[in-house]
């Protein structure tokens, strides 16, 4: 985190030249921005990418607000990225403002001085749009809101990062609402597939159930040539009690009585 006061921070230099990726001649580029109130000294930085991760250049260059880089750039159309950070013995600048330019030949950077209202296809919008987002990340607080409602994208003190926090924030709200609906809904429709399935068989045991009742309380033909038929089952349990009735009857008239003991007659 930087601990710097911001009352004591130095303003960035207002740049000057080369600005929004002016052509210019490589082996030879000439770099001038304005001077900063408390700053009694300047580092040059050049960079490939807007981010400044790719440091091509670093140089002190003391007090002086213009310096001319000789034979040191390509002449092959590359893009690059510049900034001053203003120094004093207790602060220094956050190099938020950053301005580019293009490395060409002697020829297109000639051609190009004199025709100042062309560009260079898309390249230059899209450098010019790396350069604006870089600025505008390294901005204070106060300094990004003022600009963001300049643009429109900032109401009521809310700047637009809160507004994509809060954006982002709802989302996922509605993410995980409708991760529970749809594992709600899958729950209670297994349900009710489960209580249909387990109706149906009860469905189908009952009609099994009242199939067998009918079978055994009608009569009919089971196989005509073997003589076999169907009688409803009271009739045949009746049928079956008279018969072992009957022969039980019929067993008990049968015997003869056995006679044990008692006195005999002595015909002697």
């Amino acid at each position: 985190m930087d601990n710097t006061d911001t009352n004591t921070r130095l303003q960035s230099p207002d740049l000057v030249a080369p600005r929004e990726a002016e052509v210019v001649y490589g082996r030879e580029v000439t770099f001038h921005w304005d001077a900063v109130d408390g700053a009694d000294a300047y580092t040059l930085q050049v960079a490939s990418d807007a981010k400044f991760s790719d440091v091509v250049l670093q140089e002190d260059v003391g007090d002086q607000t213009a310096v001319t880089v000789g034979e040191y750039f390509p002449t092959d159309n590359s893009t690059f990225f510049w900034r001053v950070i203003a120094r004093s013995p207790d602060a220094e600048s956050r190099g938020e403002r950053i301005e580019s330019f293009i490395a060409a030949s002697e020829e297109d950077a000639s051609r190009a001085l004199s025709s100042p209202d062309e560009e260079m296809g898309p390249v230059t919008e899209l450098v010019r749009a790396a350069k604006a987002d870089v600025s505008a990340k390294m901005l204070e607080p106060e300094s990004r809101f003022e600009r963001e409602k300049e643009m429109g994208v900032a109401y009521e003190g809310v700047a637009a990062g809160q507004i994509m926090s809060i954006a982002v924030s709802i989302l996922l709200v509605i993410g995980i609402a409708v991760i529970i609906l749809f594992n709600w809904y899958n729950t209670t429709t297994a349900g009710q597939r489960d209580a249909v399935s387990q109706a149906g068989e009860y469905t189908q045991l009952r009609e099994v159930e009242a199939q067998a009742e009918e079978q055994l309380s009608q009569t009919g033909v089971v196989d005509e040539q073997q003589g076999v038929y169907r009688i409803p089952i009271d009739e045949a349990m009746d049928i079956i009690a008279t018969e072992q009735y009957r022969a039980q009857q019929a067993e008990e008239r049968g015997r003869s009585p056995v006679v044990t003991g008692g006195a005999q007659n002595d015909q002697n």
